[in-house]
């Protein structure tokens, strides 16, 4: 993290369905990232499944997926 002047991550649930001791959640994400004086802005999602293991929620998969890129837009 040492390369970034500021790193700010924000996590929103979007959805979390459980049936039994098994789950599906949906996480929506955002990221501010300042590197080299360039201000970078990410939005994307978790797809999880989780699993109820000795009262403890686990994670059986998570899968990320970038949404949006602002250094996509950059000139």
């Amino acid at each position: 993290m040492d390369n970034f002047s500021y790193v700010g991550f924000f996590a929103l649930p979007g959805a979390i369905n459980i049936t039994g001791g098994t789950a599906k959640a949906l996480v929506y994400v955002r990221e501010t990232i300042i590197q080299d004086g360039k201000l970078r802005r990410i939005e994307g999602q978790y797809t999880d499944e989780l699993v109820k293991q000795g009262g403890v929620w686990r994670f059986t998969s998570r899968r990320y997926q970038v949404n949006f890129d602002s250094s996509k837009y950059a000139e």
